[in-house]
């Protein structure tokens, strides 16, 4: 995201005052405007660049996957449903495999175009149950393009164009047409596939949705997942390469959850941070970042049983739903195999989550993760304020959290980059050297927990 510029006073030789551009990898950093020092310039207000993103989950169905693959990827699904902080975003999830008769169909529509507002993600927690594996003579092959073309057909019908359209396939196999006759006859039907798909993502690329595969176990083709993920829509929340459609391949299922939760997280641009996985009962530590505004704890529990209880870091046992103390809180799925616990403006630091489960339904392991996004305050100083031609000036951007938090953790600051450029009358916009990332935090009780600085440079002198 970039703060607008701010120009300098007029005058022969006076370079304007420095605008930074504050980009964050996988999270959203918002500056606003808050003083840091004496007479500092204040990075301008402004909303987050995508509050909201309209997507789409296709789940392979195809015969050759075992009833844990299908629970893998039900799980997967309800992962990032349930975890998405943003209660405007929409979500969609469709089973495919392939149509090999005139009495079958390639997809399986199964959650509809939801919000993800309250109720919307408790209800996306139940309808995921719905995916399943096909029978042999329900159509068995991997018809991507098919898959394609729901997926964009769900993402640009009656949608915002201007929210982040984002189709998630998960796959377990390479594209395989060869058993169905809407790709011609048997001697062809390869190529006519291959032609599809090629047409399916020029489509995709067209109406500005990302594609963004996940293969699992030893058959997926990653040369041509890479391709499907090159042939969308490249341009990510943010123009960083983290944020542009990747394709990824894990050795099995009991990976699909937690890599599809980190792919969401970079399209969406949140943060995501795994936990540990045991088995009931057991305490679950998770880290939230002081730069956390909203986040939330995405259990994955294996089974319904399985009961869960958050407790955050000053020892407080928090509750589900409504306020407590300066969060506020909000639990979906707390009867299936996901449960998320949405928390706005949640007490950094490490929370403990609690798991326990009757006799008979400790075998499963329970996963946490959070994904979050975060707010920062800034303010830009320039040393000197208004520098003469040919001197040299200091920018430096001070960052601070809500509620002024102390960032104590320098991994907290993975990802920050901070830019400066000089702009003003009478040359071009000058770059001041490479963008630097932010340094470590200052000592304890410290007001500004953070600062960057860009190299000095000397204010070009009047033509």
């Amino acid at each position: 995201m970039r703060n607008d510029r701010r120009r300098g006073p007029a005058g022969s030789g006076r370079a304007g005052r420095a605008a930074l551009a504050v980009l964050a990898g996988a999270a959203l950093l918002t500056s606003l405007t808050a003083p840091a020092a004496a007479d500092p310039e204040p990075a301008m207000a402004a909303a987050p660049a995508f509050a909201s993103v309209n997507y789409a989950v296709a789940v392979d169905q195809s015969a050759s996957l075992a009833p844990a693959d299908i629970k893998a990827e039900k799980a997967a699904a309800a992962r990032i449903a349930l975890g998405d902080v943003s209660a405007t975003s929409h979500i969609s999830v469709f089973g495919f495999a392939a149509a090999e008769s005139a009495d079958q169909r390639a997809v399986d529509p199964v959650c509809p175009r939801t919000r993800l507002d309250a109720a919307g993600r408790e209800s996306v927690g139940g309808c995921v149950e719905k995916l399943r594996s096909r029978k042999k003579s329900e159509g068995t092959g991997t018809d991507f393009p098919s898959a394609i073309r729901q997926g964009v057909h769900e993402l640009s019908s009656g949608t915002d164009p201007s929210v982040p359209r984002v189709l998630f396939l998960l796959t377990d196999g390479e594209m395989d047409v060869t058993g169905s006759p809407q790709y011609g006859d048997p001697a062809h039907r390869e190529a006519e596939g291959r032609r599809q798909l090629d047409l399916e993502l020029k489509n995709a690329a067209a109406k500005n949705v990302q594609i963004w595969p996940l293969g699992f176990g030893p058959d997926p083709d990653k040369e041509q997942l890479d391709k499907i993920a090159s042939g969308g829509f490249q341009k990510g929340c943010v123009d960083l390469p983290s944020a542009r459609p990747t394709a990824r391949k894990v050795s099995g299922a009991k990976d699909v959850g937690p890599v599809l939760e980190k792919i969401f997280a970079a399209a969406h641009c949140l943060r995501y941070q795994p936990g540990p996985s045991k088995r009931p009962p057991a305490t679950l530590p998770i880290t939230i970042s002081p730069l956390a505004t909203v986040g939330s704890i995405v259990v994955d529990k294996g089974t319904p049983e399985v009961t869960v209880t958050y407790t955050d870091p000053l020892g407080n046992k928090v509750p589900t739903t409504g306020k407590f103390k300066d969060s506020a809180f909000e639990l979906a799925g707390g009867g299936g195999t996901v449960e998320a616990l949405k928390i706005v403006d949640p007490v950094p630091g490490r929370w403990k989550v609690d798991v326990k489960a009757p006799e008979g339904h400790r075998s499963l392991p329970v996963g946490v993760s959070v994904l979050w996004q975060g707010e920062l305050r800034g303010s830009i100083t320039m040393d000197p304020p208004s520098p003469q031609a040919g001197q040299k000036a200091t920018v430096t951007m001070r960052l601070q959290t809500r509620e002024g938090y102390e960032i104590k953790d320098p991994a907290d600051y993975a990802g920050l980059k901070v830019s400066s450029e000089l702009t003003g009358d009478g040359f071009a916009p000058l770059p001041c050297g490479s963008p630097t990332t932010a340094r470590d935090p200052t000592p304890p009780g410290a007001t500004d927990p953070s600062a960057a600085r860009s190299p000095s440079r000397r204010a070009p002198t009047a033509p």
